[in-house]
């Protein structure tokens, strides 16, 4: 996606299945005729290295219809990262789903969520909220959506968005994870704290 400056990294970020589109996935070595998009309220993604023939079948094909399908932005990133080994960033980016640059101090957001989190008890719920608050504050080893080893400092917007993404897709592809809790956490926090830099 380097190579593609008129690609607009944003484009989708707030998208919904029932938002009917169909968009390439601008991923290096995967860009030239993967697709995905959404239709009928499901999600949908078709992935080709560059070099499957067209006449072939797709490397992977989620349609619509499938068992376990794609409902939400964070499973199609979910489904990339796990086709094709792209991190979590690159694979966001690839989709268009990456949110705006703040304008407010993410920060101080992830500071005073992580105060009202740890106000809040040592639930599982509370628990996913100070460890993703911790990894924006720059403290963490590991992604919180991910589970990706985390080079250490704070992340960029970008990282934060992305590890939301994939955090959500988690929860809606693997619905009874007994981890769910702990996860949502994780998504409340990292949506918080966009949020507020949005502001």
């Amino acid at each position: 996606m380097d190579d593609v400056d008129d690609v607009n990294e944003t484009a989708y970020w707030r998208c919904r299945a029932g938002d009917e589109f169909t968009e390439p996935v601008w991923l290096d070595g995967w860009d030239g005729q993967s697709l995905w998009g959404a239709e009928m309220g499901r999600f949908f993604l078709q992935l080709w290295r560059n070099e499957t023939r067209y006449d072939g079948k797709p490397d992977l094909w989620i349609t619509g219809a499938d068992p376990n399908p794609l409902l939400d932005v964070g499973s199609v990133a979910l489904a990339v990262v796990a086709a094709t080994g792209a991190d979590p960033l690159r694979a966001c980016q690839a989709l268009c789903i990456l949110p705006p640059p703040p304008v407010g101090d993410l920060h101080a957001a992830a500071a005073a969520q992580l105060a009202s989190a740890q106000r809040a008890g040592s639930d599982p719920y509370s628990a996913g909220q100070v460890f993703a608050c911790h990894w924006v504050l720059g403290r963490g080893t590991v992604s919180p959506g991910s589970g990706w080893a985390w080079p250490g400092g704070a992340p960029t917007y970008r990282h934060i968005g992305a590890e939301l993404h994939i955090n959500t897709g988690h929860m809606y592809q693997y619905p009874d994870d007994p981890a769910r809790p702990y996860r949502a956490g994780i998504d409340e926090a990292l949506f918080r704290i966009l949020k507020a830099g949005a502001n």
